[in-house]
């Protein structure tokens, strides 16, 4: 999986896929957008993130006792908003039911 890196500085506005397991997978785009140096100019922290980078939380939990699991993946550090997605899964005795909430 590739995302799109773009040089701001100036005229430059060079374009290169990048693949994201050759990104530091533990820090935020705005730690390691800083840190890119653009191979056409030289500049600095200079870059903007064309693509998606973005770093989930995930948290799950099974019932069994009670019949359903629910799992939660929340985005981090997009800014202020907190975006998740939680779904549960009930077991029923031939299928299951999944419910998802998003926000």
């Amino acid at each position: 999986m590739t995302c799109n890196i773009q040089c701001l500085n100036g005229r430059c506005d060079r374009r290169v896929d990048v693949r994201l397991e050759t990104l530091p997978q533990d820090q935020p785009w705005s730690s390691v957008g800083l840190r890119m140096v653009c191979s056409a100019c030289g500049a600095a922290g200079s870059v903007h993130n064309v693509g998606a980078y973005a770093s989930f939380a995930v948290d799950t939990e099974l019932y069994s006792e009670l019949g359903y699991g629910e799992l939660t993946l929340s985005l981090i550090n997009m800014g202020t908003r907190n975006y998740y997605l939680s779904a549960r899964v009930d077991k029923q005795k031939a299928s299951s039911n999944i419910v998802a909430m998003v926000g």
